[in-house]
């Protein structure tokens, strides 16, 4: 049993990198420029004030003005994964919680893109897995701390 706790351990540590990793690779490319999960944001709210000028200007919404901050914290939780795993203390919990987070701005992400008729880079489908995983591993996990 402790075996098995000692190897989801490795595999969620290795998940919340695969994750971080993620946000970093290419999720898709406007112009030929490749965007990653952590720069797209960004990138969409300045071409929008950029397209703004030509039209009428729409208010933003409560959720759009803060969906940039998600990688940022889906990246402060992954190092705490990996330092709750260094210090040997139990991340299950924050592992659940990082996963669904992020299986849900990826999958909203991919959702919009799809939509949009815009290409896919390898970035959004590596964090799709990792955030799957995590989900995975932290379910798994608690499960076998409970027997």
């Amino acid at each position: 049993m402790n075996r098995i706790n000692l190897l989801l351990d490795r595999f969620e540590v290795i998940a919340a990198f695969l994750l971080v990793l993620a946000l970093f690779s290419p999720w898709t490319s406007v112009m030929g420029i490749p965007l990653s999960g952590f720069s797209l944001n960004s990138a969409m709210e300045n071409l929008a004030s950029f397209s703004s000028l030509f039209s009428d200007d729409k208010p933003k919404d409560f959720i759009a003005s803060y969906i940039g901050y998600v990688p940022v914290a889906l990246i402060a939780a992954c190092l705490l994964i990996v330092i709750l795993r260094l210090m040997e203390m139990p991340s299950a919990v924050v592992s659940l919680i990082t996963g669904i987070v992020s299986v849900i701005y990826t999958g909203v992400t991919l959702y919009n893109l799809v939509s949009n008729k815009m290409s896919l880079g390898s970035g959004i489908w590596i964090s799709l897995a990792a955030a799957i995983l995590l989900v995975a591993f932290s379910l798994r996990k608690k499960k076998h701390s409970a027997a």
